[in-house]
């Protein structure tokens, strides 16, 4: 009878994945000679091992790709923060300057116009200045500066926070300066808003660019600026009868609590 010859187990390279998934890998028939080779089917042992081996493998590498993925996204998004931070704080500290240099000059013109009989100094190009900084997104910053502060004077029980009449003295010293010649009280205007400009330090500019920077922080603030401000109530109290009033006769009911 012809001997009977086992084959030696298949043995894979380290590292290498079989292009096939290894669902049987088997040894075929030869004939050599008088010997026979019987097929070599895996064991089950066998067949996990070199399965879980390629598997460790590939998410080795789906973990390397996913981590080098989330690791560019993280340094796009603070490039990205950076560059809106930078940007908030060279838009905040020009529109800044240019305020208080505008309220300096507004103060000296006046003084010349009502002292000196100065006839033909014109206002033009200061009222376009407060006007541009009335709507600016640092203005934006301001409001909600003007939140914060006004929140903590509540808190602390205090009755008054000059902050809140910040851009109620802007819009007076529009008024004051549209008049020819103009009102006197422009140069008490353009000091009151100069000696604010003046209590911004370094911690509270940082804030206003925060807010500018990043609008979920400042938009909370934003909406405070408005309590505690009598124009203000009356006309937020004015709006909602005005729409309970839309929705009543829209709907023939109450209208509901907001």
């Amino acid at each position: 009878m012809p001997k009977e010859v086992r084959p030696p187990k298949a043995v894979l390279p380290r590292g290498i994945c079989p292009s096939k998934p290894p669902e049987r890998i088997v040894w075929q028939n030869h004939r050599l000679g008088n010997y026979t080779v019987r097929p070599k089917i895996m064991t089950n042992n066998e067949l996990l091992t070199l399965v879980f081996s390629g598997t460790a493998t590939g998410l080795s590498a789906i973990a390397i790709v996913t981590a080098a993925l989330a690791s560019k996204y993280q340094n796009k998004h603070a490039q990205k923060l950076a560059t809106t931070h930078h940007a908030a704080e060279e838009a905040v500290a020009a529109d800044l300057a240019m305020l208080a240099a505008t309220m300096r000059n507004i103060m000296q013109k006046v003084l010349f116009t009502l002292s000196m009989n100065y006839k033909n100094l014109k206002f033009d190009s200061e009222l376009a200045r407060i006007q541009a900084f009335s709507t600016s997104t640092t203005a934006f910053g301001f409001y909600s500066y003007i939140g914060e502060v006004s929140g903590a004077a509540q808190a602390a029980g205090k009755r008054a926070e000059e902050w809140r009449l910040f851009f109620t003295y802007l819009v007076d010293l529009e008024e004051d300066l549209a008049l020819a010649p103009p009102a006197s009280r422009a140069m008490t205007r353009a000091a009151d808003i100069e000696r604010l400009l003046c209590t911004i330090g370094e911690s509270e500019l940082k804030k206003i660019e925060n807010y500018v920077a990043v609008l979920a922080n400042g938009m909370p603030r934003f909406s405070e600026s408005s309590k505690g401000n009598v124009i203000f109530d009356v006309l937020l109290e004015q709006s909602a009868k005005d729409r309970d009033k839309a929705e009543q006769d829209a709907t023939g009911q109450p209208a509901s609590p907001p």
